[in-house]
């Protein structure tokens, strides 16, 4: 039974005998037309793949087996139909359903003394409903309103909308981020999905936001929606409080170069920009010239014309470091995860200490959601910069994204005790302090 994570493992307990047995007063036969009433939920193995292994287990002292029969029914016992299932005389039954939906399984095995029971009739009780649910649920509607009177109770009014048939009792999560952050913070878990829910937010959250709401359902699936940002007046309360917690600092700082994950993972251009298109015909072809012109396209957001240029460069020249930096991080914003993960392996190759390069591939493994991955690149990126504010921040994200609470609050701490660090990565550390405190679950 295992290695089929996708599949419905289905225990009926059946005894082989000479006679059939007889059925209970619940399998008696209803009128045909009349279907039997649908199940309670809990009397439902639900799972999201159509295959499903159906096991069972004989009476000791019976007779080896000389035959197996699946029956199902998708209609509440109106009809029953003979599965095809090949030859079987030993556990388990392998099936496979045509459709998403609900049906009721009916077993009957077989030795030479007989059959262990009669084939079901309309009406005749399943030894086991199944149903089958591939689609995760959908979130139709989603939206968050300011109460009218927000300046004084700070309330939003979130509403939404879901299309599913199979949520379990309480399926409903709401989360939100500031719109320049890469982490969602719980609202609320559990909810019922009763389609609103009055939010008190915080006083120290100002500024725009995203809204996530999920839901779940009986198989495990969770389906998600984002609602488009939303303004949040700062109170006077939240702006005393983040302007007494960040300590005082040195008048001589480094430039913030880094606001969010995404910022702090985006590696720097490989050189200064031209401000004006260079001419193509007077470029001379050789590779530092396709490079720059890589450049220019990749300042403008012209992706796929600058990795064309970058590798044009790289046949010309395939040491060219500056190059293949620049195709690994135009093939990061083409989404192409798996060509820049290999491009910053090769430059990771040449370089084990390369920061620009180990930043890069940290930003690839976050975008594939290998977080583990993210983890060690992170911690390789503090081994040779222990001081750097803008990496311990981010190493908190990537804790976080793990759902490890008291990492993440470690590293963001240690952003304010870092001396000479940016007001706005303070600003941003304390931000995280107070979204995700000590004492909250995850």
């Amino acid at each position: 039974m295992t290695g089929l994570y996708r599949n419905a493992v289905l225990c009926i307990a059946l005894a082989v005998s000479a006679c059939a047995f007889a059925r209970a007063d619940s399998e008696q036969p209803l009128t045909p037309e009349v279907p039997l009433a649908a199940p309670e939920p809990q009397s439902v193995r639900f799972v999201r793949a159509p295959g499903v292994k159906i096991d069972f287990e004989l009476w000791a002292g019976r007779g080896s087996l000389t035959s197996v029969d699946l029956w199902i029914t998708d209609d509440r016992s109106v009809t029953w139909k003979h599965a095809e299932i090949g030859t079987i005389t030993k556990p388990p039954v392998i099936w496979t359903a045509p459709r998403d939906g609900l049906y009721g399984l009916y077993l009957i095995v077989s030795n030479s003394a007989g059959a262990s029971s009669p084939p079901p009739t309309p009406g005749t009780a399943p030894q086991q409903w199944v149903a089958v649910d591939s689609r995760p649920p959908r979130i139709t509607k989603i939206s968050a309103t300011r109460d009218p009177n927000f300046e004084l109770n700070r309330r939003v009014d979130i509403r939404w909308t879901t299309d599913d048939d199979h949520l379990i009792d309480r399926p409903i999560s709401i989360y939100f981020r500031p719109s320049d952050d890469a982490l969602f913070a719980p609202i609320a878990k559990s909810l019922p999905n009763n389609g609103s829910f009055a939010w008190t937010v915080p006083n120290e959250l100002d500024g725009r936001i995203v809204i996530k709401i999920e839901a779940t359902d009986r198989c495990g699936q969770t389906g998600e929606a984002l609602m488009s940002s939303i303004d949040m007046p700062a109170s006077a309360r939240s702006s005393t409080t983040l302007a007494q917690a960040a300590p005082a600092k040195s008048e001589h700082r480094a430039a913030a170069n880094s606001s969010a994950l995404s910022d702090f993972l985006d590696p720097p251009a490989a050189a200064v920009i031209p401000p004006t298109a260079p001419d193509p015909a007077a470029e001379p072809a050789d590779a530092e010239s396709k490079r720059k012109r890589g450049d220019w396209h990749r300042a403008r957001g012209e992706w796929q014309l600058a990795e064309e240029r970058y590798r044009e460069a790289i046949q010309l020249d395939p040491a060219s470091v500056p190059a293949r930096r620049g195709l690994a991080a135009v093939l990061f914003r083409s989404k192409k995860y798996d060509d820049a993960d290999a491009a910053y392996g090769w430059l990771l190759s040449t370089d084990a200490d390369d920061i620009d390069s180990l930043r890069g591939r940290a930003m690839v493994q976050v975008s594939q959601r290998r977080y583990a991955s993210a983890s060690q690149t992170m911690q390789r990126l503090l081994q040779l910069r222990p001081e750097d504010a803008e990496i311990w921040l981010a190493s908190g994200d990537v804790a976080m994204l793990m759902g490890d609470r008291a990492v993440a609050r470690r590293a963001w701490l240690k952003v304010q005790a870092i001396s000479n660090v940016p007001d706005e990565l303070v600003e941003r550390a304390h931000r995280r302090l107070v979204i995700y405190p000590a004492d909250s679950a995850p």
